[in-house]
């Protein structure tokens, strides 16, 4: 669920950037792989709310603020 919701946020931020007529930087899918890399060693519910909830967050914030 969490990685659908970073694949949602970078996708929203190259969107946004797209209708603008701006060129998002390609940097911004570095939250999606920073999630992957993130969830590889804390698989499980204890472990991933701890690791993967703050990714999911700021990456949800940062997309937000960008739309803006």
């Amino acid at each position: 669920m969490g990685g659908a919701v970073c694949v949602s946020s970078v996708s929203t931020i190259m969107f946004t950037a797209e209708v603008f007529g701006k060129r998002a930087s390609r940097r911004w899918w570095l939250l999606l792989l920073a999630w992957v890399f993130a969830a590889i060693p804390a698989h499980g519910p204890f472990r991933s709310t701890r690791y993967l909830s703050p990714i999911t967050v700021s990456a949800s914030l940062l997309a937000g603020g960008y739309s803006l």
